[in-house]
């Protein structure tokens, strides 16, 4: 279901209360009669007929009479109210979803932005403590969220229906600012997003089109594509943009977009970064299953001369790769079991420190601490302790994606 907000929002009706009858109309679909204790969403009597199939094989609603819960509904072509297994929800999550959002409490500079969807908001701002400082408004889900040089605006990629969106949000307020509207597609998806001047009047994104990866570049009201193709896998950073083709990563010519050959990669590397000094790439490869079962790698390759060296994790680990400083790579687990995070000298890949405790849907990295969110939570870590600490837990399990501001800024 995701975020119960966003649940709530993109359904027709929405109510707590108990079942009182049930009939079947005939083997497949079943019409379930409910007493109605709170009206959450649409036009709901005392009593209301939901139309769903028969069995929770055929995800029909699972409920016993008498038995009080949350029911998410769709509104039908010939007007019945319609619902499914997977539109049930905790009455309780479902009258707090239903509550407005509480007004901004934080204190001081922004730390965080930390995006996903959020009912009709799709961005909170915080400051160091996880409060909020701000909203950004919007239907739909940020996909990524860059806060430009100078940390005073952000850039956000989003997706809204069939359309994908670039917004440029002032901080940490999460105003728009402008909005730029991409080429509609079947599914909109934006992997990769950059701001490079500090009002967010330069940006770079990489758009999914069909088969293709469109590279965008957007200067004040004009939008470029600069280069498109096919590749394995896309990266921004810093200001440039990469593409890994077969078993070569090559930078994008923003002047003419030629793609300039700039290392070798091993075959199934993904999400690569560059090292801060620029000599080394740093990525991850995911367990293989043919023809038998190979663990998860953190993989460094030396840009001078394509020397590449490897560390194991355990069978299909997941998670983020990001670098410390220019000879220590970080690896920050969030999709198996295995938590345990990993610091690896970039030159041997041997480990030189690591903790236990680390979980998360993304990481970030920035001034020798981890930040990560992710199921209902943001967290950090001192690289150098491994003291994880909950900044902040969500009323949602959704997803995030998260930016933090430097201390500085």
């Amino acid at each position: 279901m995701g975020d119960p907000r966003d649940a709530l929002h993109r359904a027709d009706g929405a109510f707590v209360g108990t079942l009182v009858e049930r009939a079947e109309v005939d083997e497949q679909i079943s019409i379930f009669t409910f007493e109605v204790e709170t009206a959450v969403k649409g036009p709901l009597g005392a009593e209301v007929d939901v139309r769903s199939a028969s069995n929770g094989a055929a995800c029909g609603l699972e409920v016993g009479f008498g038995q009080r819960i949350g029911l998410l509904l769709d509104l039908a072509e010939d007007g019945a109210w319609t619902s499914s297994l997977c539109s049930q929800i905790d009455p309780d999550v479902l009258l707090r979803a239903a509550q407005p959002l509480p007004p901004p409490d934080g204190v001081g500079p922004i730390r965080y932005v930390v995006g996903g969807n959020l009912g009709e908001n799709r961005l909170m701002a915080l400051d160091r403590k996880g409060r909020t400082l701000g909203y950004g408004a919007g239907d739909g889900y940020a996909h990524d969220v860059q806060v430009c040089p100078g940390a005073t605006r952000v850039l956000e990629a989003a997706a809204v229906g069939r359309r994908a969106l670039l917004v440029v949000r002032e901080l940490p307020s999460l105003d728009t600012v402008r909005t730029i509207k991409l080429a509609e597609t079947r599914r909109p998806w934006l992997p990769q997003a950059g701001c490079l001047g500090r009002d967010g009047g330069r940006l770079l994104a990489f758009e999914r089109h069909k088969t293709e990866y469109w590279l965008h570049q957007v200067t004040g009201s004009t939008d470029r594509i600069v280069w498109h193709g096919h590749v394995r896998d896309v990266v921004i950073q810093d200001g440039h943009a990469y593409v890994i083709d077969g078993l070569e990563l090559f930078e994008v010519n923003m002047r003419n977009g030629n793609l300039e050959p700039l290392a070798p990669i091993p075959a199934h590397v993904q999400e690569i970064s560059v090292s801060p000094d620029g000599t080394g790439i740093a990525g991850f490869v995911f367990s293989r299953y043919q023809p038998v079962i190979t663990p998860s790698k953190v993989i460094s390759v030396r840009i001078a001369d394509g020397v590449t060296k490897s560390f194991e994790l355990t069978d299909f680990a997941a998670g983020d790769v990001a670098w410390v400083d220019a000879r220590t790579i970080a690896y920050l687990p969030g999709g198996s079991d295995d938590q345990h995070a990993w610091l690896l000298d970039a030159l041997t890949m041997r480990s030189v420190g690591g903790f236990d405790g680390w979980y998360a849907a993304e990481s970030v990295v920035l001034g020798g601490v981890a930040f990560g969110i992710g199921w209902g939570q943001l967290a950090r870590a001192g690289l150098d302790d491994g003291d994880v600490r909950l900044v902040r837990a969500f009323d949602g399990p959704e997803t995030f994606v998260l930016d933090v501001v430097a201390s500085s800024a």
